[in-house]
């Protein structure tokens, strides 16, 4: 098997820089954009996707092609970019893309790769699970769950992988807040797949050639394993819970809820979305957290500032501390966990005056859509004072750390909370020290994740001495 993976690649390598040559030069001519790519950058492409954005962005501007073997993508970075493809044209552009053909392997049809009316019909269903009124009952587990790693880590006054705390930490509210069970003991099954899941998606999503997670490679068998481990504790969980009385947890919520002609959601569509809310809801919530406590141990006159915000307040209330919302929402900016976002041209159409035609798929950059200097100043710098209250908020499109349009995040509402509470408590009782020398290299998969994790210790506050080690981070 090893010979025959040896062999598809080898035969990809050929047909990619064989292909990538065969584009029309008059096409291009004609578009007046540049284009971009070669077999280096193809690599690029797969190793180092969020590198090879970023500096093709600085290096020809905010609408560019970009070869990727016998197709071309549309690279776009502007806040009109994102306008124009997730509001304004929304009906013109799919989600019928490679990524998101990948996602649809993995989750199924869930609100986050389903389309068209089956879509809307979900959403409905969906909806009055995430009101805000509903989502607020979840406060006190989401602390509790804090709280408890607060407990832990005090005792260990050891290094620890803080990536992967905030992962275990997050899967263990998503497990209660969705199941009414904490899974995180179950974490051979469910954490450990999910970061395979996560940590593999990259080289898959980034292959040129449709269904090649299919072909049984040695990778690939893995990552299917993993997923097929995955779907039994999920469908399991389903058909454990039917029949039994209703648990105002969300898969009850979703359980319950029906559409306008009476009608519920099956056990394969409660699946997928349940392992779609499972992933996206943890993965991206423990990305945020990461970098958020990363910037505040590089900015320790932040880290006052928001110790100052939450300490006189009662622990239960903290996280509406308006600076908390602040730190966070800067912190994604820098570090959005979604990255990037596809979408697939369904029809002719423009951009920015630029003929797209049918079938060609556009990555928005969000990572540099947050950092345009056009929409933010010193756009490298840490300054949650951007998002202070009174503050006039950023323009349309320059700010989407949860997309944009009518397919915006159904759990934006849920990860703020979530996230606000998790910091709250964490920033009133614990410092953050970060490993010496250590370099930061953000890493673009499902989410932008710190390659290797992020290692520091979480001393208690009191026993936090002045002068901590700085460490710098680069795409």
């Amino acid at each position: 098997m090893r010979e025959r993976e040896l062999k598809h690649e080898l035969w990809l390598v050929f047909y990619t820089s064989t292909y990538s040559h065969l584009m029309e030069p008059a096409m291009t001519a004609a578009l007046r954009l540049p284009t971009v790519g070669s077999v280096r950058d193809f690599s690029a492409i797969r190793t180092r996707p969020l590198r090879f954005a970023v500096d093709t962005w600085r290096d020809h501007g905010d609408l560019v092609w970009v070869r990727f073997g016998p197709k071309r993508v549309l690279l776009a970075s502007h806040p009109r970019h994102v306008q124009q493809v997730l509001v304004r044209q929304a009906p013109i552009f799919s989600k019928a893309t490679r990524g998101q053909e990948l996602l649809q392997h993995v989750l199924g049809r869930g609100l986050l790769t389903s389309s068209g009316d089956f879509w809307k019909r979900q959403r409905r269903i969906a909806q009055p699970a995430f009101r805000r009124s509903t989502i607020a009952g979840f406060a006190g587990t989401m602390h509790r769950a804090a709280q408890d790693l607060v407990e832990r880590l005090r005792e260990d006054r050891q290094p620890v992988n803080l990536n992967e705390e905030m992962s275990r930490l997050t899967l263990r509210i998503a497990g209660e807040t969705l199941f009414g069970q904490d899974i995180s003991a179950r974490g051979d099954v469910v954490g450990d797949n999910l970061g395979h899941i996560v940590a593999d998606f990259n080289r898959l999503g980034t292959h040129p050639l449709p269904g090649w997670e299919k072909v049984p490679t040695p990778k690939n068998l893995a990552f299917n394993r993993a997923l097929r481990a995955l779907d039994q504790v999920v469908s399991g969980i389903v058909l454990q819970r039917r029949g039994q009385a209703p648990v105002p947890d969300l898969l009850g919520l979703l359980m319950a809820a029906v559409d306008e002609d009476g009608i519920g959601m099956s056990d394969q569509q409660l699946r997928d979305e349940v392992l779609t809310m499972l992933l996206a809801g943890h993965e991206t919530t423990a990305s945020a957290l990461t970098w958020t406590l990363m910037l505040l141990s590089q900015h320790p006159a932040v880290a006052r500032t928001l110790h100052a915000a939450v300490a006189g307040l009662p622990p239960e209330a903290a996280w509406r501390a308006p600076y908390v919302r602040q730190v966070i929402e800067e912190a994604m900016r820098l570090y959005p966990p979604a990255w990037i976002i596809s979408r697939r041209a369904e029809q002719d159409t423009l951009i920015d005056g630029f003929s797209v035609p049918a079938g060609t798929s556009v990555f928005l950059t969000v990572y540099a859509v947050h950092r345009h200097p056009d929409f933010w100043d010193n756009p490298e710098g840490f300054d949650p004072e951007r998002f202070a209250p009174g503050r006039s908020r950023p323009a349309a499109g320059a700010y989407l750390p949860f997309g944009a349009g009518v397919r915006k995040c159904i759990g934006s509402h849920f990860a703020m909370m979530e996230a606000q509470i998790i910091l709250s408590v964490l920033v009133r009782q614990l410092d953050v020290v970060l490993g010496a020398g250590q370099a930061v290299v953000p890493q673009a998969s499902v989410t932008l994740r710190p390659a290797g994790g992020l290692w520091a210790t979480l001393r208690p506050r009191e026993a936090v001495s002045p002068g901590r080690p700085s460490t710098s981070a680069r795409p």
